[in-house]
Order: structure tokens, then C-alpha cells, then sequence
């Protein structure tokens, strides 16, 4: 059977995001088109350097920006979640943590008060 390609606001950003020629103008134009009657997206802006979209929540309606969004998303791992995980007692979790970040750059976390050890190396 025939089924209509998903149009929800974050299958948008996950393509645009996935997307190495993904561009805020590209996903301001996606929005604009897949839901020019939409009742609860909102004046969709184009305007270069001032892309943003409304949406009409239940008390209020919302202007959101996508300056930035589209980079922001692009990050496989924000630090805060690299930060959370480091500390887990899972061995292979610690272990993927110390992956990405020497793959990243970063090196092996450091436990809280090991004098700037690495975890690995805590008796």
C-alpha cells in the first residue's frame, strides 16, 4: 500500500541533519512547503541569517530559530552527554566513552578526584 513520506518537524531536521548538503535555507524551504496549511506550524522565514519557524503550542505560540540549528544537531555526542556517561559502572560503556573521546581528541576520562588519572589507571 501507499504511505505518504513523513513530514513531522523532526523528520525535517533529521534529514536536513543527515544530510551532508543539508542547509538551513533547504530545511526553512522543507518546513515551508510540507506544512503551508498547517494550523500549527507558523510563519515559516526565509529571510537569510533569520531563518525561524513558529509553532502553536497549547498556551502560546513559539518562534524557533535555525541559526544554528542544523551544526548543533550535526554533533554525534554533545559533551554533557559524553560527560554523564563517562562515570558509568558498565565496562563497555567506559570503554565506548574512551573510544570517542580519544577519537575526538579528548583521552581517556578522568575520575573525580584521581589527581587528573585516567580511569583506566585506578587501583
Amino acid at each position: 500500500s501507499f504511505q505518504a513520506k513523513p513530514s513531522g518537524l523532526l523528520v525535517l531536521i533529521g534529514e536536513q541533519t543527515n544530510l551532508v548538503s543539508g542547509s538551513i535555507t533547504k530545511l526553512t524551504n522543507e518546513i515551508a512547503n510540507r506544512h503551508q496549511r498547517s494550523k500549527v506550524v507558523q510563519r515559516v522565514s526565509p529571510r537569510q541569517g533569520n531563518e525561524s519557524f513558529q509553532v502553536k503550542h497549547t498556551v502560546a505560540s513559539v518562534k524557533y530559530s535555525l541559526s544554528s540549528f542544523l551544526d548543533d544537531n550535526r554533533s554525534s555526542y554533545s559533551a554533557s552527554s559524553i560527560d554523564a556517561l563517562k562515570w558509568a559502572k558498565n565496562a563497555k560503556l567506559v570503554a565506548l566513552v574512551a573510544d570517542h573521546n580519544e577519537a575526538n581528541g579528548g583521552g581517556t576520562p578522568k575520575t573525580p578526584g584521581s589527581g587528573g588519572r585516567s580511569a583506566r589507571n585506578i587501583n
